[in-house]
């Protein structure tokens, strides 16, 4: 189910030490929502101290859609803990559906390759989950898979 697949992607993205919890609903439009929670420390910088992932029930029975739909969500905690700074903290907070950084996340899902995911329910079902469009994530899979063939190789030699 749901469960497993979102445990092995938080594993995968290195997110085991993060609270975070996945709420299915069918109270939204769209296929998922990432809500953080942020802090402050004393010097002004940022943290993440938990992520609330809402799960549209429309899309749960089906396996690779709940995959692509948690890769996205998971990714904002991704770019939370990377790319929140003191400066974008209020921006982030009120400007969740920022394009910038939808398709900040959006690339982060292919560069810590389960992009797959996405390329597969555009392809099946001829819908895209995310803020690019199916050229994009096309071209996004095919960088990926060229640059983890070529690490590959010289890690061979």
């Amino acid at each position: 189910g749901w469960t497993g697949i979102f445990n092995y992607l938080r594993n995968h993205l290195n997110l085991a030490g993060l609270k975070i919890d996945v709420v299915p609903t069918d109270a939204m439009a769209k296929p998922g929502e990432c809500q953080l929670n942020v802090s402050q420390y004393s010097d002004g910088s940022v943290y993440i101290n938990s992520c609330r992932i809402f799960l549209n029930k429309a899309f749960i029975e089906d396996p690779i859609c709940v995959a692509a739909i948690l890769a996205h969500e998971l990714c904002h905690a991704l770019y939370g803990q990377y790319f929140l700074q003191k400066d974008n903290y209020n921006q982030f907070n009120n400007d969740k559906q920022s394009l910038e950084q939808e398709r900040m996340v959006d690339l982060l899902v292919f560069m810590h390759r389960i992009g797959g995911f996405q390329i597969r329910v555009s392809r099946v079902k001829h819908i895209t989950l995310g803020y690019f469009d199916q050229e994009a994530f096309d071209r996004m899979f095919v960088i990926v898979l060229k640059e983890i063939k070529k690490r590959r190789k010289n890690n061979t030699t």
